[in-house]
């Protein structure tokens, strides 16, 4: 996700500031999100994708083919 946003402004920046929500969502914790301050579940990961029109699942994928990269799976 973070690269796909490196072309756009973070995503609590798009909306007012003084607002304080947006869509229902306060705006804290999507800064919370962007810092890494905060980790989402797989449900509002994926919600969070679709609010930036991301592909959940190729954003998941492109994840693990890093995460595998960095850290490759133990042998047992």
């Amino acid at each position: 996700m973070a690269a796909a946003n490196l072309s756009r402004p973070p995503f609590g920046a798009e909306f007012n500031p003084n607002v304080g929500r947006t869509h229902g969502v306060i705006l804290s914790f999507i800064g919370k999100v962007e810092t890494g301050e905060r980790r989402l579940d797989i449900a509002e990961f994926v919600r969070y994708c679709q609010a930036l029109e991301l592909n959940p699942s190729l954003v998941l994928e492109e994840f693990c083919a890093k995460l595998e990269k960095q850290h490759p799976p133990m042998m047992m």
